[in-house]
């Protein structure tokens, strides 16, 4: 669960946002690649997420990008603003468990 269950002010950003990120990790060598987790996708209104994985030769791609068109949000509809960050904190348990591994 992510934050509180209820907002009663609205969400404001001063501007809109694209964030991109790729995250290449070298394995050492004699490593490689057993298997990778699936990515994540999530949308609510004016807002886009998307994250992965892939592999070649001997490195390890991660790639995510959080779009972000709006500037407000309304409390209102805080539910569905409330379930795409909890979509989204899944790539951070996705990475956790690939560090571990």
């Amino acid at each position: 669960m992510v934050g509180s269950p209820r907002r009663y002010a609205d969400l404001a950003w001063e501007t809109h946002l694209r964030s991109p990120q790729v995250i290449r990790l070298r394995l050492p060598d004699g490593f490689g690649v057993y298997a990778l987790p699936e990515g994540v996708s999530a949308r609510c209104s004016g807002m886009f997420y998307q994250a992965g994985f892939g592999f070649s030769v001997d490195t390890v791609t991660f790639r995510d990008l959080l779009e972000r068109e709006v500037t407000d949000f309304p409390a209102a509809e805080y539910d569905t603003f409330r379930a795409f960050t909890e979509e989204r904190s899944q790539t951070a348990a996705i990475l956790g468990e690939f560090e571990d591994s």
